[in-house]
């Protein structure tokens, strides 16, 4: 197997196990704007839902005042396996935890196993 392989396995595997209570849902809603109709006099649009496994790196809101991160952000890992959107893209919005939050930020292992996104809590 590949390191990508090994990582996912393993990771996965801590998911549906160890991890497991700390696994939190990320659902991200996203609007699809499709051909104008003619008939509405409108573009049509549809809206999405993918919602996927996560795990919270770092709940930022009310700790240190001095971390780097402010106070109304969460760090937040997602394995690619348990991806369900094609990708993650700056200010595309995510709900987890009952709240909104926007993604101001995220970075992408060399292997491509996990994805990590910095997201600010929409007001």
């Amino acid at each position: 197997m590949g390191l990508y392989t090994d990582l996912q396995a393993d990771l996965k595997s801590a998911f549906d196990g160890d991890l497991s209570d700390a696994t939190d849902t990320l659902v991200i809603t996203m609007e699809n704007v499709s051909a104008y109709d003619p008939a509405l006099g409108q573009p049509v649009s549809t809206t999405e839902s993918f919602s996927m496994r996560c795990v919270v790196l770092k709940d930022l809101i009310g700790q240190d005042p001095d971390d780097p991160l402010k106070s109304d952000e969460l760090l937040i890992l997602v394995l690619d396996s348990e991806k369900t959107v094609d990708s993650f893209a700056v200010e595309m919005e995510v709900a987890i935890r009952g709240a909104k939050y926007e993604i101001n930020g995220l970075a992408i292992d060399p292997v491509s196993a996990t994805h990590t996104l910095k997201c600010r809590k929409k007001s």
